[in-house]
């Protein structure tokens, strides 16, 4: 018999997590995480930012903490499980009661999310050495519990420092301005003409309110951004392109975290040349790497990154669940 309940971050016992999480770990990738510690499991929850503060479900057997998850709210429609460095699922280490623990947790993230008016519950999830069974023991809950599979992202990494890139010159109709000098209903019909017409799963799953929500986290100002390689491509009075880059890990490295080309201006080699001319500049930067993620399934663009040197580092599987659904 598991007893459940959720509370905010600010209110739990981090070390008690960090075992629970370092031993979850540990089942998942063997000797993979031979050099993870429970204190550095412990360091690495403490220095989590966020704007909104994350709910924590926990799972008690005999009083014993069996299982926990975090949930991260990312934006007014969404939220995700165990985000970035967590790894996507539930930490629930194997014991007799893990499929229990599991169920336990994803029923009291579905009702949170029902509850407070949310419409999205993501959870990425795949790193390499990760064992096959441990997949496959999660997959199968997941699809029990109504998730629904989206798709496979592959996250990418360039090294840029020292990069030496020859930069296609565009037409001279063609211009290249800061993106943030265009007002958030313009750039909102720009994303949402480029992502219509592409091959991204994700986008397709979605809501217009959660395409907009998405839109406003991703477009946000007031998050940090390079100014350099964070552009829009102009034709005339028209807007066809854009790249969203964004500091990472102290700011001698970024991630590139949206770039697009309006569907009338593609095969013209736009795309390319707005991504060489990022690359050109952080390399002047002197950024260190450049990472992203991209769908293998998108073909046109997976080819480009490809094309220029970007390297897979893992790929991660993407589930959903939403309360509009219907399952329970």
């Amino acid at each position: 018999m598991v007893e459940i309940s959720i509370l905010p971050w600010d209110q739990v016992d981090i070390h008690e997590l960090a075992e629970v999480g370092r031993s979850a770990f540990y089942a998942s990738r063997g000797r993979q995480v031979m050099g993870i510690t429970v204190e550095g499991f412990e360091r690495w929850l403490t220095s989590l930012k966020y704007d909104e503060p994350p709910q924590c479900i926990q799972v008690r057997s005999s009083g014993r903490l069996a299982g926990w998850l975090m949930l991260f709210i990312h934006d007014s429609t969404r939220i995700e499980i165990n985000p970035q460095l967590l790894g996507g699922h539930p930490l629930v280490p194997p014991q007799g009661e893990a499929g229990e623990v599991l169920v336990s947790l994803l029923r009291k993230a579905k009702e949170y999310v029902s509850e407070t008016g949310y419409t999205r519950l993501e959870m990425r999830y795949g790193r390499s050495g990760e064992h096959e069974r441990y997949h496959e023991f999660f997959r199968s809950h997941y699809e029990a519990e109504g998730f629904t599979y989206i798709t496979e992202t592959a996250h990418m990494e360039l090294r840029v420092k020292g990069l030496e890139v020859e930069v296609t010159p565009l037409p001279s109709e063609y211009e290249f301005k800061p993106l943030f000098d265009f007002d958030a209903d313009t750039l909102f019909k720009l994303y949402s003409d480029v992502f219509y017409t592409s091959q991204v799963s994700r986008f397709f799953t979605q809501s217009q309110e959660e395409r907009l929500a998405y839109f406003k986290g991703e477009f946000n100002r007031k998050l940090k951004y390079n100014k350099d390689t964070t552009l829009a491509l102009q034709k005339g009075e028209q807007l066809i392109g854009f790249s969203l880059v964004r500091p990472t890990l102290g700011g001698r490295n970024c991630h590139l975290s949206l770039l697009g080309v309006h569907p009338d201006f593609r095969r013209q080699g736009l795309g390319k040349g707005l991504l060489q001319l990022i690359l050109s500049r952080s390399s002047e930067q002197r950024i260190r790497d450049m990472s992203l993620s991209c769908e293998p399934n998108n073909t046109p663009a997976f080819n480009l990154f490809t094309s220029h040197g970007f390297k897979e580092e893992h790929r991660e599987k993407e589930y959903f669940w939403s309360p509009r659904s219907g399952s329970s």
